[in-house]
């Protein structure tokens, strides 16, 4: 059932997006500045919001998750069992005529004995037919406690549906508050890029801006390679462009590197002000193949460095794909717009309708490369360290990994790094392998006596230290991830 439900919702999200591509198409071919033609699109994610929202108040008129079975569930019990089983008896008359409250009352005890636990309750002090009765009591309750664990069992699907149907408004909300402020660039700009641009051998048709929430801006620049040049490079449309707005512009990271005679819209973004070099240093656990520790470094073009190490529950292949799969959930989330709480929240919920017990952590640094600002999120995962210079500080969690309850249990810090700080992130397994409770008090002292720069160099030296106090005998998974913020 898990997997028609995500199937349902993908299909829905993927029909919303085709419809939507309509809308996009028609207003670039009016222009990005004409706010008559954007109102459409923007009405038209609202109207997806809402639906998606209608969708989320169905569920919540179902009837809610019962912990115990309710007075109506019990008299229903004890009719079925007495028409059962007294309706023939030639006591009937004096049991429930006679002395029905008497009849009722002793019933009702018997119940709550088997629902307390009780294996054998005590007998009816006056049913001749006494085993027989109790035997239909425990049958009929047995079958009640089960049709509750169902009936718990869907509301849970259903509550988890209703959550993500909020979570996909509120992504497709924010989604129309941001797409489309779309503006055209200063004509100044504009002219001076142009020139530069033809004196280069490109030929620039479109060019619009994009100013996103977080300050930062967005220019997509519409050209192709003009005369007899078959393709110039990206450096010389970037080195025009950063001349043009007085500022070093970068293409995106997914850019082609050489521009051809075809017309194409390249993205271009401020240079960051900082960058982060990250290492690795992982080792399997003994007597395993595969890794039950996954992990990705990366960056997006919002101008974020992503550092994600995710620990499948036990070790070997099982845990291994689960842990796999989530860091690519994670950055398929991530890379498609969904903020990092959203995305957090939808993995969960994948993890919790799959077959079988899913159990995955996530630990994710998000690391702001134009302010140096990161924020943490955890998981069910291991504590982070960020050192500078001589002083190291750890940021821990109590929160449950991915996939046991109900609701998604995260925690999120935010940090303000500055040049020269480094963060490291760990496994479990390296926190485990210290004795006693203190391995976060002993992975400090590594770390204040850690000298090195290199990011990758700082890793191998964990590692290195760790293996060395459990006489180089991995008992678990161990991942170290080390990230070092420089200015450009």
């Amino acid at each position: 059932m898990g997997e028609l439900l995500i199937t349902v919702l993908l299909v829905s999200i993927l029909w919303m997006l085709l419809d939507l591509l309509k809308v996009f198409y028609q207003e670039h071919r009016e222009g990005p500045g004409n706010e008559a033609v954007r109102d459409p699109g923007r009405q038209k994610l609202n109207q997806y919001a809402e639906a998606f929202d209608g969708l989320s108040e169905t569920f919540q008129k179902f009837p809610k998750r019962k912990e115990d079975l309710e007075r109506e569930d019990r008299e229903e019990i004890l009719r079925e069992s007495s028409y059962k089983v007294c309706r023939d008896c030639e006591a009937m008359e004096w049991c429930w005529s006679e002395h029905r409250e008497d009849t009722l009352r002793e019933a009702y005890e018997r119940l709550f004995s088997m629902e307390k636990g009780e294996e054998e309750p005590e007998r009816l002090s006056f049913c001749i037919r006494s085993d027989r009765f109790l035997s239909e009591i425990r049958l009929k309750y047995q079958l009640a406690r089960q049709e509750l664990c169902w009936t718990n069992r869907l509301l849970a699907s259903r509550k988890l549906m209703m959550d993500q149907f909020q979570e996909i408004a509120g992504i497709i909300r924010r989604a129309a508050g941001s797409i489309y402020e779309v503006d055209e660039v200063d004509t100044q700009v504009r002219r001076s890029l142009e020139v530069q641009m033809k004196l280069h051998g490109i030929g620039v048709r479109e060019m619009w801006k994009v100013e996103r929430s977080d300050g930062c801006r967005e220019l997509y620049v519409t050209m192709r390679a003009l005369g007899k040049k078959r393709c110039v490079g990206m450096r010389e449309a970037a080195a025009c462009l950063s001349s043009a707005c007085g500022e070093r512009m970068i293409p995106a990271r997914d850019s082609r590197m050489v521009i051809n005679q075809d017309y194409n819209t390249v993205m271009f973004m401020p240079a960051p002000e900082y960058l982060m070099l990250c290492g690795a240093a992982r080792v399997t656990r003994d007597g395993e193949v595969v890794s039950g520790d996954s992990f990705a470094l990366y960056h997006r073009d919002s101008g974020e460095m992503i550092l994600n190490i995710s620990d499948g529950m036990g070790s070997g292949p099982e845990a291994g794909q689960e842990s796999s799969r989530a860091v690519e959930l994670m950055e398929q989330f991530l890379n498609a717009g969904f903020d990092r709480e959203s995305s957090i929240k939808m993995l969960h919920s994948v993890m919790l309708l799959k077959d079988g017990n899913c159990f995955s952590t996530m630990d994710l640094a998000a690391v702001n490369l134009y302010t140096g600002e990161c924020e943490l999120l955890k998981v069910g995962a291991a504590a982070t360290f960020l050192k500078r210079g001589d002083w190291v500080e750890t940021v821990s969690s109590t929160s449950m990994p991915m996939g046991i309850i109900g609701e998604a249990d995260y925690e999120c810090t935010k940090k303000q790094l500055r040049p020269g700080d480094f963060l490291i992130m760990v496994s479990d397994g390296i926190l485990d392998a210290f004795p006693g409770n203190h391995g976060e008090d002993r992975l400090q002292e590594i770390l204040l006596q850690e000298t090195t720069e290199n990011a990758s160099e700082m890793a191998a030296d964990i590692l290195e230290e760790v293996l060395k106090l459990r006489c180089r005998k991995a008992e678990d998974d161990m991942t170290v991830l080390v990230g070092g913020l420089w200015r450009r």
